[in-house]
């Protein structure tokens, strides 16, 4: 008798996508410790903003006033001269004051809050893809957003007689610019870098 040996037949193997870039462990675990410290500072921030919105609004006491440099906290401060209550405020300037504060306060919380967002996508150990480009991007514009709200709001507040002859320059708009910049060049630099890994036929 002849021996019958059988082969199993090969099954076709299903196209595997290839994984997605992967960070180191503790790296990643880096990344979400400074993204839980980022919401942290998020929510501190964030609150604080809302308490001084209100307090531009609606508060009339002594605990916040408002100086020649902007708005002063504690009694003791308040009574320094130059300082002027709230509750002496025209509601339009009061209004015009609390949108300075949001204006002012918003362009570093938005910021914050997509560097927030690229932490988290390195600590699920996403790398290189579209949404960290966009949160890079994003951040660097809303730095350059933070460096140009002082001459805004200061060209707002003083058309209603609040802060005349303020000085709106400081040194951190400066380096607001250099970085905002610098992140939008790192972005483009990021997605040319991807662009050539998945094209490289395109560069020669």
């Amino acid at each position: 008798m002849a021996d019958i040996v059988v082969f199993p037949s090969r099954q076709p193997r299903a196209a595997r996508l290839p994984p997605m870039p992967r960070l180191h462990g503790a790296v990643r675990t880096r990344a979400s410790l400074l993204a839980a410290g980022l919401s942290l500072l998020l929510t501190i921030l964030g609150f604080a903003l809302v308490m001084l919105v209100g307090a531009a609004l609606l508060y009339d006491g002594n605990l916040v006033s408002l100086s020649p440099t902007g708005l002063c906290v504690g009694e003791r401060a308040c009574r320094m001269p130059g300082t002027l209550p709230l509750g002496a405020l025209l509601p339009m300037q009061r209004d015009l004051l609390a949108t300075g504060l949001v204006l002012l306060s918003m362009p570093a919380l938005m910021a914050l809050g997509h560097l927030r967002g690229l932490f988290r996508l390195y600590a699920a150990g996403i790398v290189f893809e579209p949404d960290n480009i966009s949160q890079i991007s994003r951040a660097g514009l809303w730095l350059l957003a933070y460096a140009a709200a002082p001459f805004l709001v200061d060209r707002l507040l003083n058309g209603a007689g609040l802060f005349p002859g303020g000085d709106w320059f400081r040194a951190d708009e400066v380096a607001a610019v250099i970085v905002g910049l610098s992140m939008l060049l790192a972005a483009q630099v990021i997605a040319c870098g991807r662009e050539m890994e998945q094209r490289p036929d395109l560069f020669i």
